[in-house]
């Protein structure tokens, strides 16, 4: 086979094209610190790295979800906090009032106190995180308790309080109704919203008699202070009331026994909260050992070993500068130099 000058000259630029151009890449990933700078490189290990990058976002997501998800529990939780509370003091003046021996003058102080109470209870009900009630379903624009607007005339204080969204037909799946969800993982949600309905006013359907029964807490609270006023219902020496109906000091006894019971559905919806916020704790756990265990195996993938990577630095421009000099000689002599 007949070797010409141009076959050397082209195999002598070859080389040496060659040989920059694996010195450049080994520059670049000293620059960089990274193996693979683009697609180009390693196909396989980038579409490693951009899966585990779309694991750390995911993750980071997931992290930021249940951040605000922990914020707003704990500030539901705070409010039944000090709605037990109240309860527990509205329970104590209710015994002091059950004794009998108090004047109608000291049952007017105790009825004030206990309104008083009942706002708290309100100011409670609508408790606003970022300006959002958290006790208002997905509804988080408007107050969850709102004085009743059909009452005659309409009610301008909390004595008739509701839950500001209507009670949701059956099947319809109202959405005030609902619980705002949180996403903290794949196919993985969780409640960050108790809407109010089912804390302050979870009323069975038909009607109530006053002071007997009710499961609303503004209601309980409310007879209660009627009660103490003399103003609710039929009281000796008054005209005879109709059968079976409580008289004031009846429904002041009864209130013991129904904040009784308010106070533990309170508490036991404090529980689902614990039990929540428990769950998004064990979660961020998880992800945080996930991000770790994420980040280790992407460092593995993608950053260099900077002794490897200078060991092979030397390498690559011994190579570049031998085939530099290779070429010199290929490539430069002239047919004087050659025939001298």
């Amino acid at each position: 086979m007949r070797v010409t000058n141009t076959m050397i000259a082209n195999s002598a630029t070859r080389n040496v094209l060659n040989a920059g151009y694996k010195l450049m890449q080994i520059q670049e990933q000293m620059s960089s610190g990274k193996k693979v700078n683009r697609p180009s490189d390693d196909p396989v290990s980038m579409a490693k790295i951009l899966s585990c990058r779309q694991g750390l976002s995911q993750a980071t997501q997931y992290m930021r979800n249940i951040d605000h998800a922990n914020h707003l529990l704990r500030q539901a939780d705070s409010a039944l906090d000090s709605v037990g509370v109240q309860l527990t003091r509205a329970r104590t003046l209710a015994e002091e009032a059950a004794t009998g021996t108090y004047t109608q003058e000291q049952r007017e102080a105790i009825a004030e106190e206990i309104k008083a109470i009942r706002l708290q209870l309100l100011q409670l009900a609508n408790t606003q995180v970022n300006n959002k009630y958290i006790f208002g379903g997905t509804g988080t624009v408007e107050s969850a308790f709102v004085p009743d607007p059909n009452s005659t005339p309409p009610s301008k204080s909390p004595d008739n309080i509701v839950y500001n969204y209507p009670p949701p037909p059956a099947g319809s799946g109202n959405a005030t109704y609902d619980d705002i969800n949180a996403v903290i993982g794949p196919n993985m949600t969780i409640p960050t919203h108790i809407p109010g309905a089912t804390v302050f006013q979870p009323a069975p359907p038909g009607p109530q008699t006053p002071g007997y029964g009710t499961t609303d807490i503004f209601r309980v609270l409310q007879d209660l202070e009627e009660a103490l006023r003399g103003n609710l219902i039929f009281d000796p020496p008054l005209p005879p009331p109709p059968p079976d109906h409580p008289t004031n000091a009846d429904v002041i006894a009864n209130s013991l026994e129904l904040l009784r019971d308010r106070t533990e559905h309170i508490e036991s919806q404090r529980a689902v909260l614990g039990a929540r916020i428990n769950v998004l704790e064990s979660t961020k756990y998880y992800w945080k050992d996930f991000e770790l265990t994420m980040k280790d195996h992407l460092a593995d993938i993608e950053q260099i070993n900077l002794e490897d990577v200078l060991t092979e630095l030397s390498m690559r421009e011994l190579a570049y500068t031998s085939s530099l000099t290779a070429a010199s000689r290929a490539i430069l002599p002239t047919l004087v130099q050659y025939l001298s």
